[in-house]
């Protein structure tokens, strides 16, 4: 039940950290530059926004992209400590390596190595991520 407990935490914690980053860049939404054709030739527009919201969206940004590769990277060394699977590249920093240059592929690999997708279905908001099996329910 504690592991339970804590998984639960975590993902709360992890949830609110996603949803306040999205609400805030919103907030401080930077638009993007514009292409305009001036003698002949086009040229970027930028709009005129304040230097402190550009910096408080760039920080933003960078805070959430190395909040994201942290989490990645510690989820999956815990995956490969409990399946007892060996670093066989980058001894020492395999597991950030892998989150930092292929993100996609970390997160696609890690949801192999948790659940076989031919055998279960997955499914959303169920204490698994898998189609609860009938045979496990008790009555």
């Amino acid at each position: 039940a504690l592991e339970e407990t804590e998984w639960r935490s975590t993902f709360r914690k992890t949830l609110y950290v996603t949803i306040g980053y999205f609400v805030l860049r919103t907030i401080f939404k930077v638009p993007p530059a514009t292409l305009q054709f001036v003698d002949g030739h086009y040229e970027k527009v930028f709009p005129d926004v304040p230097i402190w919201k550009i910096i408080i969206h760039k920080v933003l940004i960078l805070t959430y992209a190395i909040y994201v590769l942290t989490v990645l990277t510690k989820l999956r060394r815990a995956v490969r400590a409990k399946y007892s699977i060996p670093e066989e590249r980058c001894l020492g920093c395999e597991d950030f390596c892998c989150s930092l240059w292929c993100t996609p592929c970390t997160a696609a690999q890690l949801a192999r190595q948790t659940a076989d997708y031919e055998v279960q279905h997955a499914q959303c908001c169920t204490s698994t991520g898998c189609v609860p099996d009938p045979s496990d329910s008790t009555v």
